[in-house]
């Protein structure tokens, strides 16, 4: 007879490399949120305490759940489109800072031994709740060893406080049920996350510590729970989605968004916009899957598509409740980059191709809004008084503080720099037309210095164009003051007639 060997597999170097993708504590938590999140659970409580992290919510485990605790990999939920937690190994992320965890629930006491492989179940006392006992890995034992894992001193434990209090302003933003985050320190002080309800898009997220408030953040916030996405073969999801701006955050403008499903990833969105939205995400919940052409890959390409789409409607239905300097921030960047997921540059895409036929660029005129055709761009800092003067004859010039995103405008957006056309179109409102003399000076060109800022916008533009028809329109504008209060044509003005004439074309 032959010699035995042992047959199977190291189950602890599997589990080792399980919680690498999953590796850090606020990840860790962020999973028994989603599992709270998943069941509907308005709250979520950590307990830190010198012997264990104790982690409780107000849901109930049925033989489904505690099967998909015992079973990694289970994919329990991955045909339910309502969950977000869909690998079944959100779980095991828990053995970065334990041995042994317990769950209690429903009258049962679940305590898992991966160095055995075993879970042994023992009846329990307990409410209406969930509770995750994870106790401290403090000793160097077969399970520290086997996972590759150090051991938890009171370091690690204090600095496991910081990260998550830190982490809750970004935590909270697109959770569907979990409004409070309640977090006991090991001193026994007490820090609680709250959203508060929403009053329409604007979403609060504020930090107690003990009854004073410590932080507070405020998100522009737009979301459509259905998009009508055609059904792609083999995937099972939700094709609901959002975008967030975040405009204050303790104090201090934000500019950075990333990547949402339902708890932020790893991913930045590199835009000024986090999103959020049901995509196919790889395993360790950092990426998006989005290479090759499987049905996942599609799925995410089809919201990617519907977000840009959102990001346009957002920044309409946000135009005139937000701050001129604060919308120009909202806005994409020039010129996109970012390395970590390529595949979202179909965001910025779609915004450019959804806002040519928009009104998103705000003009003098009337503070009004106007598509990017329309609109028209003379700088405020670099010709103060002619943007004054034109201002007020109402040309549908940029207003100032969305100027600042000028390459921008007039690169990806398409606003036109204002030119001789331009000022002849603006100046016929006020009866001024090609060839035709009129009798007296509107009041509106008879403010102090107008008429001069004007002709030295033509003299530059002649310069700078340098064409026979801009000639000819210079000459035509009747923009020549007589003595007798009259405005002539440039081609018909005679110096002993004129006021004040320093330009002859």
């Amino acid at each position: 007879m032959g010699k035995k060997r042992k047959y199977g597999f190291d189950f602890l170097k599997t589990l080792s490399q399980k919680i690498g993708d999953l590796s850090g504590f606020v990840l860790m938590c962020r999973e028994l949120i989603q599992n709270a999140d998943d069941e509907g659970c308005d709250w979520i409580k950590f307990q830190f305490t010198p012997k264990a992290l104790i982690v409780q919510n107000p849901s109930t485990f049925n033989d489904d759940d505690f099967e998909n605790i015992r079973t990694i990999g289970s994919e329990g939920k991955i045909k339910k489109a309502e969950k977000t937690g869909r690998f079944g190994v959100g779980f095991v992320s828990v053995f970065q800072i334990c041995d042994h965890p317990i769950i209690r629930s429903n009258g049962i006491e679940l305590t898992i031994f991966p160095e055995n492989q075993e879970a042994i179940e023992n009846t329990y006392e307990n409410g209406d709740y969930t509770e995750f006992f994870l106790e401290w890995a403090r000793e160097r034992t077969q399970v520290r060893q086997g996972l590759k894992k150090e051991i938890i001193n009171d370091t690690d434990i204090t600095n496991f406080e910081k990260n998550i209090i830190a982490s809750l302003h970004d935590t909270m933003l697109f959770l569907r049920y979990v409004r409070k985050i309640e977090i006991e320190l090991v001193n026994g002080q007490e820090v609680i996350g709250k959203r508060k309800p929403d009053q329409g898009n604007w979403r609060t997220i504020q930090i107690y510590r003990g009854n004073e408030k410590e932080g507070e953040s405020d998100w522009w916030v737009f979301e459509k729970p259905k998009t009508n996405i055609i059904e792609i073969a083999g995937v099972d999801r939700s094709d609901g989605i959002g975008v967030a701006f975040p405009l204050i955050h303790d104090g201090k403008e934000k500019s950075d968004g990333m990547v949402y499903c339902t708890l932020p990833t790893r991913t930045p969105t590199g835009l000024p916009v986090s999103v959020n939205a049901d995509f196919a995400i790889k395993s360790d919940r950092a990426t998006l899957v989005d290479e090759g052409f499987s049905p996942d890959v599609q799925w995410n390409k089809t919201l990617i598509d519907r977000l840009g789409e959102l990001y346009v409607d957002a920044i309409i239905e946000a135009r005139d409740l937000i701050e001129d300097k604060h919308f120009a921030s909202m806005l994409p960047p020039d010129n996109y980059s970012n390395p970590a997921c390529p595949i979202l540059e179909g965001i910025q895409d779609k915004f450019f191709h959804e806002s040519q036929d928009k009104p998103i660029i705000k003009v003098v005129r009337n503070n009004s809004w106007y598509k990017p055709s329309d609109a028209r761009l003379l700088s405020s800092e670099r010709s103060p008084e002619l943007f004054q003067h034109l201002s007020a004859l109402s040309a549908p010039l940029v207003v100032a503080p969305i100027q600042k995103r000028w390459n921008l405008l007039s690169q990806k957006l398409g606003v036109k720099i204002l030119t001789l056309k331009d000022l002849q179109n603006i100046l016929k409102d006020f009866g001024i037309e090609i060839g035709k003399p009129i009798d007296s000076i509107p009041n509106e060109l008879k403010a102090s210095g107008c008429l001069s800022a004007i002709w030295g916008f033509i003299d530059s533009e002649l310069k700078r164009v340098k064409d026979d028809d801009s000639l000819e329109l210079a000459r035509t504008l009747p923009l020549c003051p007589c003595v007798d209060g009259a405005l002539i044509p440039f081609s018909q003005c005679l110096a002993d007639k004129c006021q004040d004439i320093v330009y002859s074309f």
